[in-house]
């Protein structure tokens, strides 16, 4: 029997061994699966006389347990933009023009860039004899990728997929594609691409707050549009490393003016229209000016104040919304309008809305290159580099500019990209950065055939808050308004109630969460004026005429000016019913002339309100006990007095005199 069993054991062992050993090989060759990044490309390569251009990819190489070597393909060139995307999904792309043999990366030359870099001669015709120096190190020559066309008559002009091939043991370990810029000469009228880079208030930590500034400075030439959230800003004051890195970002925004705008921001990201359609435009002119505060008071003044970019669907409630707020200029989401821009070829000028406001002008946000501004990696800045190359190649020959907005967020591990991308577009023989303001400077309605106007995908008035909603805020403002005019205007409470309330306008907040965070709000008021009280001990007073304690409380920690009102059926005040106090400690007492008109237990009713009148700070119901000695019961009393002092007297005297002296 126990034979069996381990007859039976050994041969499940060797089972699982059989099953479980090649699972496991395979985890160990995952985990010890090379990682190939790009860290560095050449954004652009343009003809020479020689009939050669270098072309340099830097790659790093990490967790390699075997050699590995680097070869290219190199694809015809791109006519379609959906082309484009098919070549960078995961179909790849097709036709192969020329390829380069895989050389070991042992062989190349450092890269400044990190790692290794591999570089090419890019060449037009197989005629040419290859000089550039390139490959492995030691090598005569680089190898070459020809593009197999005539320079002169335009055809070498465009965008190339190319793909990186890894390959170790002569297997293939990873492919990734890119795309090479090619172009005979520098562009006369090169695409004009402004970028818009957001600093959200948590997409960044303290310290890659730092790192981002660090790298603004360092391509400082390449001019750009900073959305800085307010809401980071107050973030980045409360710590030591947070200021620094405030401070780290002040000095690469005004160490070149002309080149970086800031952009003027709302507290928090809102929806004008939404902010229209229920009935408070107002507001989104106090999200403006609060946040201008904000970035003012850290040295980041906003130098565009005339352009919104739109983070929430635009409707017909956007654009008036946007004007009577003094807003000029808006980068509409392409999603919001009814023919996308990226599917159409009158993209790249403004125009105006339909429907909407014609004192606005509007650019639209390409939709693909909004996506693919979202990489945080090398080889995402140099697709999108190669996408913005294909738009300006798609139409050539325009003599008036046409633009492009490039939408793209920081964050901590968006530096890669950024730094890339920037760098792509200083000195880029297609495309002109340029900032908000100068594209809609330089970019005019109507030209290049595009349409002056375009219409809405949506047509109708944005969605309003629910009523219970809009009564909320207008209510907790007008309390609020009415508070402050009992309490100085430092006090920091109505800045804070200010900011909850600009947070409850939020448009990432779901219809609940800004039901709850505008009763947070006035809750919060609410629980200030709960710190104010009027004593309600009783009162006892002896005559009609007479004075009487008020005791007024506060645990605010502030001073609050407040008028205290007295009213009562049967007490008179002879010097006022009113009367304007300052709390500035926490109990403080009065006292008031009264007049009784009668005795009893008498109610008397002390409101405390605001100077304004428009908030009851603290009501109290006193009762007031009056007694008093008639004059009659004076002279009764006295005359008993006497009656009695009399009879005693009397009393006295009758006595014989022999007691009366025994009593003396």
């Amino acid at each position: 029997m126990r034979s069996r069993l381990t007859a039976t054991l050994l041969t499940t062992l060797a089972a699982a061994f059989v099953v479980l050993g090649p699972l496991a090989a395979r985890a160990d060759a995952a985990s010890s699966a090379p990682s190939v990044v790009l860290t560095g490309q050449t954004s652009a390569v343009v003809a020479s006389i020689s009939g050669q251009s270098p072309f340099t990819l830097s790659m790093a190489v990490r967790g390699s347990a075997e050699p590995l070597s680097i070869g290219t393909t190199l694809y015809s060139r791109l006519t379609t933009r959906s082309g484009l995307q098919a070549a960078l999904s995961k179909a790849g792309p097709t036709e192969e023009l020329d390829e380069t043999r895989a050389l070991p990366t042992s062989c190349l030359p450092s890269s400044p860039h990190g790692g290794v870099a591999l570089s090419i001669d890019v060449i037009t015709s197989s005629t040419t004899a290859p000089t550039l120096a390139g490959g492995c190190e030691g090598s005569s020559s680089a190898p070459t990728l020809d593009l197999h066309c005539v320079v002169g008559n335009g055809s070498c002009n465009g965008v190339y997929p190319l793909a990186i091939n890894v390959e170790a043991g002569g297997k293939s370990v990873t492919t990734m594609v890119t795309l090479l810029t090619f172009t005979e000469a520098p562009a006369e009228v090169p695409l004009r691409v402004s970028t818009m880079l957001s600093l959200g208030p948590t997409q960044l930590s303290d310290t890659s707050t730092g790192t981002v500034a660090q790298l603004l400075e360092h391509d400082s030439a390449v001019p750009l549009d900073l959305g800085v959230a307010p809401k980071l800003v107050q973030r980045l004051e409360t710590t030591t490393t947070g200021r620094s890195s405030l401070s780290a970002l002040v000095q690469a925004v005004t160490a070149s003016p002309p080149t970086r705008e800031v952009l003027g921001a709302p507290y928090v990201s809102v929806d004008p229209g939404v902010l229209a359609a229920s009935g408070l435009s107002s507001q989104l002119a106090f999200q403006l000016r609060r946040g201008d505060t904000i970035l003012r008071s850290a040295d980041l003044a906003p130098t565009n104040t005339s352009t919104w970019v739109a983070t929430s669907p635009v409707t017909a409630s956007t654009t008036p919304a946007l004007a009577s707020a003094g807003l000029t200029h808006l980068v509409v989401p392409d999603s919001s309008l009814a023919e996308p821009t990226a599917t159409s070829l009158t993209w790249g000028q403004t125009f105006t809305v339909e429907p909407g406001s014609t004192s606005v002008t509007a650019m639209a946000a390409d939709g693909i290159l909004s996506q693919e501004a979202t990489s945080d990696t090398v080889l995402g800045a140099m697709r999108l580099l190669g996408d913005l190359a294909f738009l300006h190649f798609e139409r050539p020959g325009l003599s008036a500019p046409q633009g492009v907005v490039v939408d793209t967020t920081a964050s901590g591990a968006s530096t890669p990209f950024l730094s890339a991308f920037l760098g792509g577009l200083d000195d880029n023989p297609v495309l002109a950065p340029t900032t908000l303001s100068g594209l809609f400077s330089q970019i005019s309605e109507g030209t290049n055939g595009a349409p002056s106007s375009r219409k809405l995908a949506d047509t109708s008035p944005s969605t309003p808050w629910s009523a219970a909603q809009q009564t909320s805020l207008r209510t907790t403002q007008q309390q609020r308004l009415a508070f402050a005019s009992a309490v100085p205007a430092t006090t920091p409470i109505l800045q804070q109630i200010d900011d909850q309330l600009l947070s409850a306008e939020s448009d990432t907040l779901s219809s609940p969460e800004r039901s709850f965070a505008l009763g947070a709000t006035s809750a919060l008021l609410a629980h200030q004026i709960a710190g104010i009280a009027i004593s309600g001990n009783d009162i006892t007073i002896t005559a009609l005429r007479s004075s009487i304690p008020i005791t007024l409380t506060s645990e605010t920690g502030y001073p609050v000016t407040g008028v205290l009102r007295l009213t009562s059926g049967h007490i008179d005040f002879p010097q006022g019913s009113t009367f304007k106090e300052v709390l500035n400690r926490p109990t403080q007492s009065l006292r008031i002339e009264v007049n009784a008109i009668t005795t009893g237990d008498l109610p008397l009713y002390a409101t405390l309100h605001t100077p304004s009148g428009n908030l009851v700070l603290a009501h109290q119901r006193i009762i007031v006990h009056a007694t008093h000695t008639s004059v009659v019961a004076i002279f009764l009393t006295i005359g008993a007095f006497i009656v009695l002092l009399v009879w005693w007297l009397r009393t006295w005297w009758r006595k014989p005199r022999s007691r009366r002296r025994a009593t003396a």
